[in-house]
């Protein structure tokens, strides 16, 4: 897409890609964003979506590695939060997913337990 100055719009270039737009995206975009992934928020919240089955796993995780429950609890809310912001919930096609982020948070937590057994 190629911003035209003279005509204020944005259009394929002639390749197909998608370029990034010059002007700012509009204030509600955001708010937009999370409005539509409140349906899944509402079943992560209630824990019927596998993301809210990760959240539980970490928290295990955590709790067995005496880490503040609170604190991780935080972290993790923070981080659906942001990736729901931007649009990135379950339903996103791309690979950076709140499913994604958990995931890697569980594995890095799983791989310092063991380590931390190992040293014990």
């Amino acid at each position: 897409m190629i911003f035209n100055k003279d005509e204020k719009e944005i259009r394929k270039s002639e390749i197909g890609h998608k370029v990034t737009p010059v002007k700012s995206l509009p204030w509600w975009y955001e708010h937009y964003k999370r409005i539509r992934l409140f349906p899944w928020w509402t079943r992560y919240n209630v824990g019927l979506t596998k993301e809210a089955s990760h959240k539980d796993k970490i928290l295990e995780l955590a709790t067995n590695m005496d880490f503040d429950i609170k604190a991780t609890s935080k972290i993790i809310r923070h981080a659906v939060s942001e990736f729901s912001k931007y649009g990135l919930g379950s339903d996103y096609p791309g690979y950076h997913t709140i499913d994604h982020n958990l995931e890697v948070a569980y594995v890095s937590l799983l791989s310092a337990a063991i380590k931390n057994q190992k040293i014990r």
